[in-house]
């Protein structure tokens, strides 16, 4: 068994082989038995890798790890969309992580890149049901949640930025979690979205420690089941900071600028700026 694949091309393709030469990483996600982890050659530093082929699908554990690239590596997913300058669902997701077994999660971790591009009814950069780590990452420009966690995935989210995504319509421009699913981010940033940054609906969980949702469109955490924060910001939204029926939970040391959330723990700051 090989220690990892190396991906070798930025060109999106599928011939079935990483013994020809050039490693795609469509190729590598496909070939890798569960468990591999696929890297990138030094050749790939800062490099995008366009999608044509449709979303990449994960079905078993896997790592994609791009950390080592000091200026990391894209993937766009606008070469999938045929209208790649209108928000309507036409395009697809980049990565669809689903091993078909609701009993078994799949353990998964991407870390290293941008995720751009995507337009999909669900999930413009990421739609999960696994077990889901995100590290030092990016999710940009996609449309309709950038991140949509589902079917009881757990996803943890640590340096993670999420922005300049939009919804279809009006809702979720960030991170959407449901379904009895989980999602715990630490050193995230979601801001300046065209939507609600954070919504958690259906027995779903969201812990947010040491983290910012702040200038969003509309409400920055949107709770119709459980949201925790610690030592957070949360600000300047168009909407409230805070919605939905569910009150948010916090653990203390947040702050929350216009008083919506009802902060109230020790080191807790509402209706406080925080410049």
């Amino acid at each position: 068994r090989l220690l990892a694949i190396t991906v070798n091309t930025l060109v999106d393709e599928a011939d079935g082989s990483i013994v020809d030469g050039d490693v795609s990483l469509r190729d590598a996600i496909a070939v890798a038995p569960a468990g591999e982890t696929i890297d990138f050659a030094a050749s790939l530093d800062g490099g995008t890798i366009l999608l044509t082929m449709g979303e990449l699908s994960i079905t078993k554990a896997l790592t994609v790890d791009a950390t080592a690239l000091g200026s990391g590596l894209t993937i766009d997913a606008s070469g999938n969309d045929p209208t790649p300058d209108e928000d309507n669902g036409d395009g697809s997701s980049i990565f669809n992580i689903d091993d078909g077994d609701n009993d078994v999660d799949s353990p998964v971790m991407i870390g290293g890149v941008t995720l751009t591009g995507g337009d999909s009814g669900l999930g413009g950069a990421i739609r999960s049901s696994e077990n889901l780590t995100i590290t030092n990452s990016t999710l940009a420009d996609n449309t309709m949640a950038a991140l949509f966690n589902n079917d009881g995935g757990q996803v943890w989210l640590e340096n993670v930025t999420v922005s300049g995504n939009s919804p279809m319509s009006a809702g979720t421009a960030g991170i959407h979690n449901q379904s009895g699913s989980a999602v715990n981010m630490t050193n995230v940033t979601v801001s300046g979205n065209a939507g609600v940054g954070v919504f958690s609906t259906n027995g779903a969980t969201v812990m947010i420690k040491s983290s910012a949702i702040a200038n969003n469109t509309g409400f920055g955490i949107v709770n119709y089941a459980t949201v925790i924060v610690k030592n957070s910001v949360i600000a300047a939204h168009t909407n409230a900071n805070c919605g939905g029926s569910s009150s948010v939970t916090s653990q203390g040391y947040n702050l929350d600028d216009d008083g919506s959330c009802s902060f109230a723990e020790t080191g807790d700051l509402s209706n406080t700026d925080p410049q």
